[in-house]
């Protein structure tokens, strides 16, 4: 049996059937990173195996809060002292 590329010349992609595909929507905002950089068209994958993660905006205010507060602080502090020796 020869493929069907062979017996006549075709060129193009399989696309997946429309029933094959599904849409995901989430109740919040925020940012849909994949999981594996490995997972491609056509991978095997298992049932219950996570695909994707979403990140949501009170996650980032957290890193927001535990990286850049304390500096902001500490410059609010030093900017409040120095408002007084500033001579214009």
């Amino acid at each position: 049996m020869q493929a069907f590329s062979e017996v006549v010349r075709t060129s193009g992609q399989i696309m997946a059937s429309p029933a094959d595909e599904a849409l995901l929507t989430a109740q919040i905002s925020g940012i849909v990173s994949f999981v594996s950089r490995n997972l491609v068209p056509g991978s095997n994958i298992k049932q219950g195996t996570t695909l994707f993660l979403s990140k949501t905006m009170k996650w980032f205010r957290a890193i927001w809060v535990q990286h850049y507060s304390k500096p902001n602080k500490h410059w609010q502090l030093l900017k409040h002292s120095m408002s007084g020796r500033v001579n214009s």
